[in-house]
């Protein structure tokens, strides 16, 4: 199976979701989930530019061990990066307001241990926490063949895959009445909690139902439990 670039792209944001879930769920940790991919999952602070954990794999290729990367992590990033990627990693990797969905995409130039020759790599980054940040980086050679890994792995559902973008284009608000509608609460009590009329909260559930193309709880309860 082959995928086009958009398609690529695409999976590899809705897999951050899903991968950020089971990592703060503690249901996988970064080098099991490592072990699935041909790419290197790191963690770097929005503080500033630092490695904060690097997967097995990662301190491998790097050619270091974790406590060099908890001492120098800073410096790590700057060695091994191209010099243009750096500058744009140093802008990014400290900018929590990601955006709403807080998922970047990214090319990236690095260079491996001893050799002088940068290559090219993708990188997805989502917000772990309010310090951290979660990325995969991949050698664009092996997008395709990492692309069918996750299809495999999360088991895309081609139906829960359509509803990714219409997903992203919720309001804060709507999120919000999205998430508690999801969890069980009543118009009415979902107006109590944000202190608006249940006409409000109707206006705002029948927008949601529009955006996401739905027509039952059932299928907005699946979205919720998918990308929420």
């Amino acid at each position: 199976m082959n995928f086009s670039e958009d398609e690529i792209l695409t999976k590899n944001q809705i897999a951050m979701y899903q991968y950020t879930k089971l990592l703060n769920n503690g249901k996988l940790t970064i080098d099991e989930l490592s072990g699935f991919f041909p790419g290197f999952l790191h963690v770097n602070s929005l503080e500033e530019v630092k490695l904060h954990f690097c997967s097995k794999k990662t301190l491998d290729f790097l050619e270091i061990d974790i406590d060099e990367v908890k001492m120098n992590g800073s410096k790590i990033l700057k060695s091994h990066l191209h010099p243009n990627t750096f500058r744009k990693v140093s802008t990014s990797l400290c900018n929590i307001n990601i955006g709403r969905e807080n998922v970047t995409t990214s090319y990236q130039q690095i260079r491996p241990p001893n050799t002088d020759t940068y290559k090219w790599y993708y990188s997805v980054k989502r917000i772990l926490n309010k310090h951290e940040s979660f990325s995969i980086t991949q050698p664009i050679s092996v997008l395709g063949k990492s692309t069918r890994l996750i299809q495999k792995f999360l088991e895309l559902e081609p139906w829960l895959e359509k509803k990714y973008y219409p997903f992203l284009s919720l309001t804060d608000r709507e999120r919000e009445i999205f998430k508690l509608v999801a969890s069980g609460k009543s118009t009415n009590r979902i107006a109590d909690i944000l202190f608006i009329s249940s006409q409000t909260v109707n206006t705002h559930r029948k927008t949601i139902y529009r955006k996401l193309q739905i027509k039952s709880i059932t299928e907005l309860v699946r979205i919720a439990d998918y990308y929420s």
